[in-house]
């Protein structure tokens, strides 16, 4: 689904550029109209399952929610931090899914390049993928599976990512 929302008819971002008052007036959207309702749908069900279920996460999707339910965000400790009511009314749950949909998609060619470099420098050295593989099995030991929470405690894993432990 991540693709689809670059495949867009070049007629349309020649539209979007030159004349865009025109998508206004027949409502067109530059967005497949199947991956808006995917992603408000995915969006939504992950927002009624964390209010189900009372998840709480240090993440985007969390902020969101909050923005969505107060207004504003809840600082975490921080002393310059604002836990207060602005004058900015509630996100809606369609400008939520929207921010959330920006964010996706402006991090979706980036953490595919990521993750490709990190696969093939993984290739590259044997020994570095040993350990991130102890790590992993470390981890599925102590969890049962592959959580987000399980994932956020690999340290490794997080420095090969972040290219601090491949040495050239």
């Amino acid at each position: 689904m991540g693709k689809k929302i670059f495949d867009i008819n070049s007629i349309w971002i020649a539209l979007f550029m030159f004349a865009p008052q025109i998508l206004e007036f027949f409502s067109i959207s530059l967005t497949p109209r199947e991956v808006s309702s995917f992603y408000m749908n995915m969006f939504r069900e992950n927002v009624e399952y964390r209010d189900k279920h009372n998840v709480v996460r240090h993440d985007f999707m969390n902020l969101l929610i909050q923005l969505m339910k107060k207004g504003y965000v809840e600082s975490d400790g921080d002393k310059n931090g604002i836990d207060e009511p602005s004058t900015v009314s509630k996100l809606t749950m369609t400008e939520a899914t929207a921010q959330s949909y920006v964010f996706f998609a402006a991090g979706f060619e980036t953490s595919s390049t990521t993750a490709t470099f990190a696969l093939y420098e993984l290739a590259q050295h044997h020994d570095i993928q040993d350990k991130v593989r102890e790590e992993i099995d470390e981890s599925l030991t102590k969890h049962g599976e592959l959580t987000y929470d399980a994932i956020n405690e690999m340290t490794y894993l997080h420095k090969v990512i972040n290219g601090k432990c491949i040495k050239r």
